[in-house]
């Protein structure tokens, strides 16, 4: 169960929900779901050639389990992670801050301005909101994609690897009650 973040003096909750864990597939998924049957799809030929072959050694045939593994988590398995994730997160926006409260821990950035983007999505039944521009475009690694490409993909833990994950607000079903909420912040 998530709690309530601590609030400054002065400080209340102007929304708060979670995102709708019914929303599993994101803009990111039309180039991940390819992808992902090609590496599994990769690795289950791999295996078997590997498998058929007498004389291949047997790290041979290990490694091509590894990535039959990685191919069903890519496939299957982080749909899984995503609904799990989604159970455990809580959204805050008071006054002064955007707060979002996961598994991986406690995010949040002062509201100095608008969102820096706000997408409505699933006939504008939900709304994707990002806040501030802490964190770049790009990871800083040469021939990095975007790091909010796997933000909300159940692939999130790549965003560690660049400068994190962005504060954001994913498949939000209460649509008009955070946009009634942000109005103030843009003010």
């Amino acid at each position: 169960m998530t709690t309530v973040p601590r609030l400054r003096k002065d400080e209340f909750i102007r929304w708060q929900g979670s995102p709708d864990v019914r929303v599993h597939f994101t803009r990111a998924d039309s180039f991940f779901v390819p992808f992902s049957i090609v590496v599994l799809g990769f690795a289950l030929f791999w295996t078997v050639a590997v498998a058929s072959s007498s004389n291949a050694p047997r790290f041979a045939w290990l490694f091509g389990l590894v990535f039959i593994v990685l191919g069903l988590y890519l496939v299957i398995g982080r749909f899984f992670v995503k609904v799990a994730v989604k159970r455990r997160t809580r959204y805050f926006l008071t006054d002064r801050r955007a707060i979002v409260v996961d598994p991986y821990g406690s995010r949040e950035i002062a509201l100095k301005a608008s969102p820096e983007v706000v997408t409505r999505h699933g006939n504008d039944s939900h709304l994707d909101v990002v806040f501030g521009a802490d964190v770049g475009p790009t990871s800083g690694l040469p021939g990095m994609a975007s790091i909010r490409l796997y933000a909300n993909t159940g692939l999130d833990f790549f965003a560690a690897w660049g400068p994190g994950m962005p504060i954001a607000f994913y498949d939000v079903a209460d649509v008009d009650g955070l946009e009634d909420a942000l109005e103030p912040a843009a003010a």
